[in-house]
């Protein structure tokens, strides 16, 4: 998962390079691999990460999660 994060944030590089030098096919191909990448990293969130910390996390220790979730919201 962290990989992904890696290549999510060397991906929005490219994208912001791309944008700046103009080059459309390179936005086009970044914009696709962005949006391949978030599909996959957010379907292991959903059905893998997500539902295995609700059955390793303690009552409170999933109150203290959502709360800081919530935190992270409002920025």
């Amino acid at each position: 998962m962290l990989a992904e994060h890696k290549a999510f944030r060397e991906l929005m590089h490219d994208l912001s390079a791309s944008v700046r030098s103009g080059d459309v096919e390179q936005q086009r191909t970044c914009t696709l691999d962005l949006i391949e990448l978030l599909r996959d990293h957010i379907a292991k969130e959903d059905d893998v990460l997500f539902p295995m910390a609700l059955r390793m996390l303690a009552a409170e220790e999933h109150r203290e999660v959502d709360g800081l979730a919530t935190a992270v919201d409002g920025l």
